[in-house]
């Protein structure tokens, strides 16, 4: 586990995203899987491995395609903002790290 002050990353990342004019769909996948992070954190402690999401979940709080969903996860990825481990079709939902 590790400690992660939820607000401190919000910010540091919001200053990020108009620094580099981060595509708005990116913002909103690093803003829904910092919450579902956070759902699943203890107080400030936070997994400091990766997380699984599978698609449907990940998509009922995305409220694009599949294929923007790709995108903003590439987006996230090239800018170094999110590690990401493919998932085993129907046998292991894909993997994030922010």
């Amino acid at each position: 586990m590790c400690n992660v002050n939820y607000l401190i990353e919000i910010r540091r990342f919001n200053t990020f995203a108009a620094r580099t004019r981060l595509p708005a769909s990116a913002q909103l996948l690093w803003y829904k899987l910092i919450e579902i992070m956070n759902q699943h954190a203890h107080g400030g402690d936070w997994c400091d491995g990766f997380l699984r999401i599978d698609n449907p979940y990940l998509l009922a709080y995305f409220p694009m395609s599949a294929t923007a969903l790709a995108d903003a996860r590439r987006t996230l990825c090239e800018a170094g903002l999110l590690e990401y481990i493919p998932g085993e079709k129907k046998r292991t939902p894909p993997a994030y790290r922010l």
